[in-house]
């Protein structure tokens, strides 16, 4: 326990010994490497632009053990997302949008990273909803939701992780020729009863 010196205030020790405490904080976090600098300098987890795509193995939302590939002269779109993901949720009013005013002889598949009873198909006019299978689960190094993976004569075209923010969503309208109405609202968070 600290004890004040004859005619200083206890409170004053305290902020000495805090302002101790600040720079000593400061100087070890300005000479030890940084894990988040490293990290951000590492390329994100995932499959990459011209890797080889390997075939969609899974099951469908009602069990059927499904395998598809791109087919010939067109282009297969797997948009990944996940039942539990807010994010998924906001871009719903984008990938419905992507579902009905895509280009033809785009094909376009949703890979839900969940279950048959926590699934259910991200939008309508999707060809199909799949459950992975390991295998595509490890090909595609999946786990970024939402994520839309391109793939063209059996390679990785294009990648947008993340929700079609303002910053990749007119690119995406160009790649697709798809008007997209944008990210839903966040939703308003509950108060407490």
């Amino acid at each position: 326990m600290l004890s004040a010196a004859k005619g200083e205030r206890p409170f004053d020790s305290i902020l000495l010994l805090l302002l101790g405490l600040s720079v000593s904080i400061n100087i070890w976090q300005a000479v030890r490497p940084t894990a988040v600098a490293s990290a951000a300098a590492e390329p994100r987890p995932g499959i990459a632009v011209g890797a080889d795509a390997p075939a969609v193995k899974g099951q469908t939302l009602d069990g059927r053990p499904v395998s598809v590939t791109a087919t010939a002269g067109g282009s297969l779109t797997l948009y990944v997302y996940s039942p539990d993901c807010s994010w998924c949720a906001r871009n719903a009013p984008n990938i419905s949008a992507l579902a009905t005013g895509r280009k033809s002889g785009t094909r376009l598949v949703g890979l839900c990273l969940g279950t048959t009873t926590t699934c259910q198909a991200p939008a309508a006019g999707f060809d199909d909803t799949i459950i992975p299978a390991p295998e595509t689960y490890a090909g595609y190094k999946l786990g970024v939701t939402p994520q839309t993976i391109v793939v063209v004569n059996d390679r990785v075209d294009k990648i947008w992780s993340g929700a079609y923010s303002p910053l990749i969503s007119s690119e995406i309208e160009s790649y697709f020729g798809a008007k997209l109405p944008g990210l839903a609202p966040s939703p308003a968070p509950t108060k407490p009863s």
